[in-house]
């Protein structure tokens, strides 16, 4: 599996500089080929190949800055395309197949009419949060300073040791809109060997107060905003108003007004973190409900309702949990947002077709329950008969 790992780094005023160069010619290149491209399809109607030696010959200052970061400009821009024109057999017929099928459009150049996708956007100069990716062959730190390409030794919080049996794919540095500097690692780690399933779990996403309930009949709750943040924040918002725009003065409150945010959001961050751990080791086996976002807001009537389904975070904790079960060779299941986990009873198994919200009561056994934690306990015992079929499986086998 891909992980990775992020880590803040102190660069000087010069690397600073290399920093933003690189990430200026990146941009133009980016923007460079994407307008020659869709030139040259505006007047030929055929697709130009992605080339950046031509643009790289014609402007000698991208030759000078660092050759891998413009190998990834190619392939981001590549990449872009494919996500919007290309598409499987088996997703083209989502979208548009009465259209294709009408218009005898070849799969292969079909322009898919979804949100999902668009088509690719020019990079603007003014973006307050910056980018580029490059190639790494390994991670050297020495002395709290890690060697990057172009940039040499750059000061870095090296918290966490990067596993030695881990291949490095590629690191990318990111200047944040809050103005601080880090290093992305993105790594491939070995597959971990599956562990003898002993527990199982289960759990459903709830809007409200908790932002889910366990098969044990524990709530994942999570920390609101204070409002000593939310004052905080606003007071930060009217004085940036206030300053001009382009000044300096705009810049640095503009600056500290991203820190507040940002340090709301790692908090955030770090409170899934603790509820996907806590989670990951309460079971061997677990099965959580697949959280379908804008289903759940479309049945939402007010807007402040569906403005906090959105603010639940629910698919962030959902992949939290996923690929912490997957790193620790546990079983994990993401069940549909339509199976009808509430429909049945824990108890008996009795199916009722319109059951009563926020409260279970069975018509044949009588059970009272809530009705998430016994949506939960039936994804609870659907783990517990993988558990079952899984050992009499390795019992024939023996």
């Amino acid at each position: 599996m891909e992980l990775t790992y992020k880590y803040r780094i102190y660069p000087t005023k010069q690397q600073v500089s290399d920093i933003r160069n690189i990430c200026g010619a990146t941009r133009f290149l980016y923007n460079k080929m994407l307008e020659d491209r869709t030139q040259h399809y505006r007047e030929k109607r055929q697709w130009k190949r992605l080339n950046s030696k031509p643009f790289i010959e014609l402007y000698p200052f991208l030759a000078q800055t660092d050759p891998g970061a413009l190998t990834w400009t190619v392939n981001r821009l590549n990449r872009a395309y494919q996500h919007f024109f290309f598409v499987e057999k088996t997703e083209m017929d989502r979208y548009r197949p009465e259209s294709i099928a009408k218009n005898k459009i070849d799969k292969k150049y079909a322009l898919l009419d979804t949100d999902l996708v668009s088509y690719p956007q020019y990079k603007r100069k003014k973006e307050t949060k910056e980018s580029y990716s490059t190639e790494l062959k390994d991670v050297d730190v020495q002395n709290k300073r890690i060697l990057l390409p172009v940039l040499g030794r750059v000061k870095i919080a090296y918290h966490r040791q990067v596993p030695g049996d881990a291949q490095l794919l590629d690191c990318t540095i990111l200047k944040a809109k809050s103005g601080k500097y880090f290093v992305l690692l993105r790594l491939k780690l070995p597959e971990t060997p599956k562990v003898d399933p002993q527990k199982a779990l289960g759990m459903v996403f709830v809007p409200g107060g908790t932002i889910g309930v366990r098969s044990d009949g524990e709530a994942v709750c999570m920390r609101r905003q204070t409002p000593q943040q939310t004052k905080r924040m606003k007071q930060a918002y009217k004085t940036l108003r206030r300053r001009t725009y382009g000044s300096q003065r705009y810049e640095e409150q503009r600056e500290y007004l991203a820190s507040l945010y940002e340090k709301r959001a790692n908090q955030r961050r770090d409170d899934l973190h603790k509820a996907a751990r806590q989670i990951t080791n309460a079971a061997d086996a677990l099965y959580l409900q697949k959280p379908d976002v804008r289903k759940r807001a479309a049945q939402l009537k007010a807007a402040r309702d569906r403005a906090r389904v959105w603010d639940e975070s629910w698919y962030t904790l959902f992949s939290y949990v996923r690929y912490k079960a997957e790193l620790e060779g546990k079983y994990f299941w993401g069940v549909p947002e339509n199976f009808p986990t509430y429909h049945f009873c824990s108890a008996c198994g009795t199916f009722n077709r319109e059951p009563e919200r926020e409260k279970w009561v069975c018509p044949s056994c009588g059970l009272q329950m809530n009705d998430a934690v016994n949506a939960a306990m039936n994804l609870q015992h659907m783990a517990e008969k993988y558990i079952r079929e899984l050992k009499e499986l390795e019992q024939k086998k023996k």
